[in-house]
Order: C-alpha cells, then structure tokens, then sequence
C-alpha cells in the first residue's frame, strides 16, 4: 500500500516539477458506457497513449450514481487550447484544467485524488495506469 502510494506521489511530483500539468476527468455517455468495461478502459488507455507524454490515471465511480470515470495527470507544455488529443475523446465528457500553481492545496488535493482513488475498495485492481516511459526515465 504504502509503496504504491509513494511510487504515485513521486511520479505526480516529478510532473509537477518538469514543467505544465494538467488534470484531466474523462467520462462516458450512454452509447459507450453500456459496453464491457475491457472496452471502455482500452478507449481510455489508446487516448493517453495518444498524447505522447508522461501521464498517469487511474478508475474512479461517482459518488452519487457509482458511475465510472477516470481520473488523470498529464505533463505537457502546450497551452489547453493547444491540446489537440482532447477531441479524440469521442466517447463523452472530458474536462482538462491545467495545474498553475505547485505551492497550492489545489494541488496537494489532485495528487492525493489520484493517489487515493487508485488505493480505493471502488478500483478492484487497485492500480494506477502509468506510460512507459516514466520507467525509461528512471521515475
């Protein structure tokens, strides 16, 4: 557990400190929410892979309905406006709010989230999805 959770917050830190985040949700509507859940996590993994940059993310159910959504770090230095794997997210909601400020308790709040909900009885694999090349890094 507590490995896990380090492995998670070092790797969150190191994005922080490497340049722009952003925090990404991303949902599901009716149409793609009824298919296997295999399916939906592989439309999640293909999109981060998109991006080409260190991401991590991780399973996450709504608290009020028990909706599944998945919650996400990304580094990247373009500017939101600039970030054109968004619109390969077809299958329902995104929002994507960049991290501005490494000092603030908005940003301990994104980390413990991510690092929490994968540590939550809700996530049965109890993982974090990270890109490869955080272990070509050495992080």
């Amino acid at each position: 557990y507590f490995r896990r959770l380090n492995l998670v917050k070092s790797r969150c830190d190191f994005m922080l400190s490497s340049g722009k985040c952003y925090f990404i949700t991303l949902t599901f509507n009716e149409k793609y929410y009824y298919k296997k859940k295999s399916t939906r996590a592989e439309y999640v993994k293909r999109f981060f892979q998109f991006t080409k940059s260190l991401y991590f993310y991780n399973i996450d159910y709504g608290t009020k309905n028990n909706r599944e959504h998945y919650h996400g770090l990304l580094l990247s230095n373009d500017k939101l406006e600039s970030l054109e794997f968004l619109n390969n997210w077809k299958y329902g909601f995104y929002h994507c709010e960049p991290i501005t400020d490494i000092n603030s308790l908005r940003i301990s709040m994104y980390i413990n989230k991510i690092a929490f909900h994968s540590l939550k009885m809700s996530n049965e694999s109890n993982r974090v999805s990270y890109c490869k090349k955080f272990k070509e890094i050495g992080v």
